[in-house]
């Protein structure tokens, strides 16, 4: 493995390398958290090159706006470039599954293959969806304790937003994963700050977007192959992804079961074969 911190768009992004073979960048999830995906990279750096990195305001990168899915995209572009590699494969996990769609949506030359993992998909009411999900996954005491956290979030500040924050995202672990013993294999993000700014600005930047029938073609046009792998218990509801995959010329979709938000953890076997299965078949094929 090796560390690498590259300026792009002038902002200075931390990067990983590890493996050998065709690039495949990983974008993590949130926005606002940092990488966390070496599970994936270990499954795969014996076929492809894995970078991971993190994104603009997380970790070790720069934490300069903007904040928007293009700025995030044209990132992506400005570390393939700065690779030197000609189309690479894009792949993330959750918002890092959006965002490798919308880059290739933006980049289609610059992009090989697509690997979407537990994302939200194009419909709007995904998020509707998933609200109404993690309600009927709390018990009483618990959904009672999260409406109030909610409403009271709107109007905290300082420390006391971040406590709140803190305990809400310990709820959702607890409903992200099928079996309630695999929380403790869920990534903590207490190494660096999570940028909850940007957060918000690229979440309303992604609604926005969802709404562009001219962004919802460009994906739907993309002739490239796509793997599409959700677990069946998340509560981000796979019928979204499905749906999107479904659109695709040479999309593939796999639900697993026995798996929430984070298949490749909750049943890494199912996921390994799944990745490496799609990984052969694309790379024979040139």
């Amino acid at each position: 493995m090796e560390e690498r911190t590259i300026t792009v768009n002038g902002t200075r992004l931390w990067t990983l390398v590890q493996g050998t073979g065709p690039l495949l960048v990983l974008c993590h999830g949130g926005p606002g958290l940092y990488d966390y995906l070496e599970p994936i990279a270990v499954m795969v750096d014996d076929l492809c090159t894995v970078i991971r990195y993190d994104q603009r305001g997380s970790g070790r990168s720069d934490g300069r706006p903007p904040y928007t899915v293009q700025a995030f995209a044209a990132d992506l572009e400005g570390l393939r470039q700065a690779f030197g590699s000609g189309p690479w494969m894009g792949g993330g996990h959750s918002w890092g599954a959006d965002l490798a769609l919308a880059y290739a949506a933006s980049y289609p030359e610059s992009t090989r293959a697509l690997i979407y993992v537990s994302g939200r998909g194009l419909d709007p009411a995904w998020h509707e969806t998933y609200h109404a999900n993690r309600l009927r996954l709390l018990d009483e005491a618990d959904r009672a304790a999260y409406l109030n956290l909610r409403t009271r979030r709107q109007t905290a500040a300082g420390r006391g937003y971040q406590r709140i924050v803190s305990r809400l995202r310990a709820m959702n672990r607890r409903i992200d994963v099928a079996d309630p013993a695999h929380v403790t294999l869920l990534p903590g993000f207490d190494d660096h700050p999570v940028n909850d700014h940007a957060n918000r600005q690229i979440n309303a930047d992604w609604e926005t977007l969802l709404r562009d029938d001219g962004f919802r073609a460009r994906v739907a046009a993309l002739d490239i192959p796509a793997l599409f792998v959700h677990g069946r218990q998340d509560p981000r509801s796979e019928a979204y992804p499905q749906r999107v995959a479904a659109s695709m010329p040479q999309a593939e979709f796999h639900s697993i079961e026995r798996a929430g938000h984070y298949p490749y953890l909750e049943r890494p076997e199912v996921f390994l074969a799944v990745l490496r299965g799609f990984l052969t078949r694309i790379l024979k094929t040139g």
